[in-house]
């Protein structure tokens, strides 16, 4: 009722409006919510131009020119300019990729690297992939690696590479802090054998990550939410081996629970905790049905009740009562208690 209120007043209003629909990707979750009046207009982002409707005009997100990633490394690396010393040719060898100029000016800035030595480690690295796969990476393909090894020596023991492969199974466009400094994720990162089980082992690895450029941590919020791109997200899952990456699918499954609040408020963090449990769903299908329902699933179905989110609770329980039936049994507690939710 809310949102037909707002699509009204939308098409009514003489009042000047934007609307900014970021990162759509299905113009099937805006069936009946379009934005439409003469008084406005309406932006859409997506990493899929397929997601756009037919009639509205694709104006393409191009690399950074070669003048912007000039001045984008220049206010990186203000505080040392000798570290600038070969920035053009770098600018250039990264295919003026923005993810690779923000992962490899991080390293340049928190290392003795200059432009011009990052550059000669890059060009070896990538030469010796392209070796290896008969194919050309792309520059953020081998920026991470760069960065990825800048955060191993900041963080104690393993603790940023597990901290890592946790965030590789959420979603990256915003992640509660909570989740990551969790009992069960502490616990994560003591399997490496080199931290211990508390939150400060994971505090200091999530500080290295940002400072290694592989993520950031945006404390305007509370708490703090922490971001990361779904592209390095991919290539991380990728790399992850197959048994680390199942201890981390259930971690994660136990620290998302542990990090729900008791007294759920309406909008964050409890938004960013579903949106969690959806992404690991879609990345683990069946794998969070070992021995049960996890109990993060029949959380995450209640937090749409809380919030009167009617139809999104009916499709998502009945989904959930769907797949019990399928890999547990229509006689199960777990298909039973999803029904009785339905």
């Amino acid at each position: 009722s809310v949102a037909a209120q707002f699509l009204s007043w939308l098409g009514e209003t003489s009042r000047s409006w934007l609307v900014v629909l970021d990162d759509l990707a299905d113009t099937a979750n805006l069936d009946g919510l379009w934005p439409a009046g003469r008084a406005g207009r309406v932006l859409v982002t997506s990493a899929d131009a397929a997601a756009v409707p037919s009639d509205m005009r694709v104006v393409p997100v191009r690399p950074f020119s070669l003048r912007e990633a000039i001045s984008y490394l220049s206010e990186r690396l203000s505080a040392d300019p000798d570290k600038r010393h070969g920035a053009i040719e770098l600018a250039q060898d990264l295919d003026l990729e923005p993810v690779a100029l923000a992962q490899a000016s991080a390293v340049i800035a928190n290392t003795p690297l200059s432009c011009r030595e990052y550059r000669a480690h890059f060009v070896r690295r990538r030469e010796r992939l392209a070796e290896s796969s008969s194919a050309r990476p792309s520059a953020a393909a081998v920026t991470w690696m760069f960065s990825f090894e800048r955060a191993d020596q900041l963080a104690p023991g393993r603790s940023a590479q597990l901290l890592l492969a946790l965030a590789a199974l959420l979603d990256g466009h915003g992640i509660p802090e909570t989740i990551l400094m969790a009992p069960a994720a502490g616990d994560f990162l003591a399997s490496g054998g080199d931290v211990p089980a508390n939150s400060e082992s994971a505090r200091a690895g999530l500080a290295a990550l940002e400072q290694a450029g592989l993520l950031t941590v945006e404390p305007v919020t509370a708490p703090p939410t922490v971001r990361i791109s779904p592209v390095l997200q991919a290539a991380l899952r990728a790399a992850i081996p197959e048994g680390v990456r199942d201890q981390a699918r259930r971690s994660v499954a136990d620290a998302l629970l542990q990090g729900w609040p008791e007294r759920e408020q309406p909008g964050w963090p409890a938004s960013g905790l579903r949106s969690c449990v959806a992404t690991l769903r879609r990345i683990t299908g069946d794998r969070l049905w070992d021995g049960g329902c996890h109990p993060v699933l029949v959380r995450a179905g209640d937090s749409l009740d809380r919030a009167r989110l009617t139809e999104p609770a009916v499709d998502y329980w009945r989904d959930l009562a769907r797949t019990s039936g399928r890999l547990l049994g229509g006689e199960h507690p777990d298909t039973v208690l999803a029904g009785q939710r339905l």
